[in-house]
């Protein structure tokens, strides 16, 4: 159900879970931080993961190529550093010392983010006033008064089929059927 009034927000939403079956209902696009770079996936996460198992194996492959590419050049050069190839062989060092290296790929990495303080938003995040929340006849809550300030934190708590997600809804205006 969250899902759905997170669908119904217009504007950008950035949504931290780990519940893989809200990504699939939510996401549209999956940023992922890894190697110092934040990467952009398109889909949701169950795209994304097969996006990044292409990923991953592309660029093990193309790393390990690459290795073995500069191995064989590198035994080469020993081979024939002091001979009559010896012209070759440098040639080829002159070739490796101006390849472009591939990092190897980055296998469960371990990152501390630190991120700057956000800056003061309006001191009223949220203001209810006389709020009313339910379908046509059906009022779930009626005369809601509320006041959220910045840094204020609050749970929406109750047993299924309370109303927490039709709430939800209201506040966020996704259905023309809600009153506010």
């Amino acid at each position: 159900m969250v899902g759905k009034v997170f669908a119904g927000i217009s504007g950008r939403t950035l949504v931290v879970s780990h519940d893989r079956t809200f990504l699939d209902n939510v996401a549209e696009r999956i940023l992922e931080m890894e190697g110092g770079c934040l990467h952009e996936f398109k889909g949701n996460y169950s795209k994304y993961l097969a996006q990044k198992e292409i990923q991953v194996l592309t660029d093990t492959r193309a790393y390990e190529a690459q290795q073995k590419y500069i191995e064989t050049q590198e035994a080469y050069i020993r081979r024939f550093k002091a001979g009559i190839k010896s012209k070759m062989a440098r040639g080829r060092q002159s070739q490796l010392d101006r390849l472009e290296r591939l990092d190897a790929p980055v296998q469960n990495e371990e990152f501390e983010l630190r991120l700057p303080k956000a800056t003061e938003s309006a001191e009223r995040v949220l203001v209810l006033d006389k709020l009313k929340v339910g379908y046509g006849q059906n009022v779930l809550l009626d005369d809601i008064n509320l006041l959220l300030k910045s840094g204020e934190k609050v749970a929406i708590l109750g047993p299924n089929g309370s109303g927490k997600t039709t709430f939800l809804k209201t506040n966020f205006a996704t259905d023309s059927c809600f009153r506010r």
